[in-house]
């Protein structure tokens, strides 16, 4: 059978393929600057004027495919799936039916774990929760004010103390602050509650205290102001939905469209990362650690030590935290609590990081795969030179030596090694890639199995319970 190889772009911009001993023209409308090789004879190219085009061996045409985002560079790393380069440096992969996507949106992704596992369930329901320490957890249910006692009894763990607010924050010295309905700051002192007066010009919607020096609201219209121990001051823009402190001062905060986070740092709003996705809700645990909300319920917690976001099992649709006391209410009001094992990196966690290293890991192979297989255009379009100069010299001397023509099969073979060593290193991507699938499946059945002991030693609790 006849035996063809690609690879070469001619300085027209033609590609070529070699076909027995003979390159052979495959001319598209415009000129090609890369071209890119599958297996199965899969061949894709790159027109000069950005053109993303697959060659049908059937009709022995090229066919334009859809290229959305401008593909400065190509690779195929098997026959169905191509990463492009952008303009920007970015990476995206096409699926099976070459619909362009995020080559991270993996994990980017918005959409939550509804894994529950690293989270305890604490009797009750609230629509709002401030922690301040272990003895400081406050929280609100249809303007009701209740104090978290932990108790053996049976009873719920949530005390009813006076007032009605839409919104509570505590400090980690038990310094209380809350919102009314009417938008008006109090602060309780005692067992009395307190109105700031002088503020009748400011109708706050949210407050967050983390001591009594540390004290910061927002207004309905969401603009920022400062307590100083005796009025609360205006901050300079961006406008905020939510801002939330710690004790040390540091304060971080959500604009008003949720897309973009903040910190005040030396006196002036620093950006931060941008976590995955539409953001809800924000919570500072202390000066370097937040936590966050996707409007999809997802859990996410700044990493400083990686400066990433790094995605926590769980939905919820409230979060607070102090340090390593982490709390959220979903959106049926039910509420949880933070297992320490998920903060101190359980056996669950670690193989999460495990996972994530060996996806970095398969990643950084493909990046490989791609330096080689530019090197190997490169190289195709030299030897293309070379062989266009060999066999104009072939036609006019028909006499040449049979050991000129044993040295031109030579470097011809040469090259289908290096494409057969090029299609290995792909193989192996696509078995690692195949190894991370099976080592996704073995943590899935991994939290399952740790979910289904949750619930039976939940089980066993209730049973103790009633026996006591």
């Amino acid at each position: 059978s006849t035996q063809s190889t690609w690879g070469a772009i001619d300085e027209k911009g033609t590609a070529l393929s070699l076909i027995n001993t003979k390159w052979i023209e495959q001319p598209f409308s415009s000129p090609l600057k890369c071209i890119a090789l599958g297996t199965n004879d899969s061949v894709w190219a790159l027109s000069q004027d950005d053109k993303l085009i697959n060659f049908d061996s059937k009709k022995k045409e090229w066919i334009e495919v859809e290229n959305p985002h401008k593909f400065v560079s190509i690779s195929v790393y098997s026959n169905d799936h191509i990463v492009g380069l952008d303009a920007n440096g970015s990476l995206h992969v096409t699926d099976r039916q070459h619909n362009v996507e995020d080559f991270e949106s993996l994990a980017n992704s918005d959409e939550p774990n509804t894994d529950m596992s690293f989270w305890d369930v604490i009797p009750g329901k609230l629509s709002t929760i401030s922690v301040g320490s272990q003895d400081y957890i406050y929280g609100i249910a249809a303007g009701k004010i209740y104090h978290y006692v932990p108790t053996t009894e049976g009873k719920l763990p949530w005390v009813q103390i006076q007032g009605a607010l839409v919104d509570i924050s505590v400090g980690n010295d038990g310094t209380i602050w809350g919102v009314s309905k009417s938008g008006r700051a109090y602060q309780l002192k005692g067992d009395e509650w307190v109105k700031h007066e002088g503020e009748e010009d400011i109708k706050f919607k949210q407050i967050t205290c983390s001591s009594k020096d540390v004290v910061w609201g927002v207004d309905v219209s969401g603009k920022v102001f400062q307590w100083n121990g005796v009025q609360f001051s205006l901050k300079p823009p961006p406008y905020m939905k939510i801002i939330d402190s710690s004790p040390d001062g540091t304060v971080w905060g959500l604009t008003l469209t949720g897309n973009s986070v903040y910190s005040w740092t030396d006196g002036d709003w620093k950006q931060r990362a941008q976590p995955p996705g539409q953001i809800n809700c924000i919570s500072v645990e202390d000066g370097d650690s937040a936590w966050v909300l996707s409007k999809t319920g997802k859990v996410s917690r700044w990493n400083n030590d990686e400066s990433a976001w790094q995605a926590i099992n769980g939905k919820l649709s409230y979060i607070a935290s102090s340090k390593h006391n982490i709390w959220g209410i979903d959106e049926n009001h039910l509420i949880y609590k933070l297992k320490k094992e998920a903060l101190s990196g359980g056996a669950n966690q670690e193989e999460l990081q495990r996972l994530s290293q060996e996806n970095e890991n398969h990643k950084r192979t493909i990046s490989e795969l791609e330096d080689k297989l530019d090197k190997l255009a490169k190289h195709l379009e030299k030897t293309s030179l070379l062989y266009e100069e060999k066999l104009s010299t072939f036609s006019n001397d028909i006499n040449r030596s049979k050991e000129e023509r044993e040295k031109a099969k030579e470097e011809i073979n040469r090259l289908h090694k290096g494409m057969q060593d090029y299609e290995s290193h792909l193989k192996e991507a696509k078995e690692n890639s195949k190894k991370l699938e099976e080592h996704n499946k073995s943590l899935s059945e991994l939290l399952e199995s740790s979910k289904l002991e949750n619930e039976e030693l939940l089980k066993k609790k209730k049973k103790k319970k009633k026996k006591k």
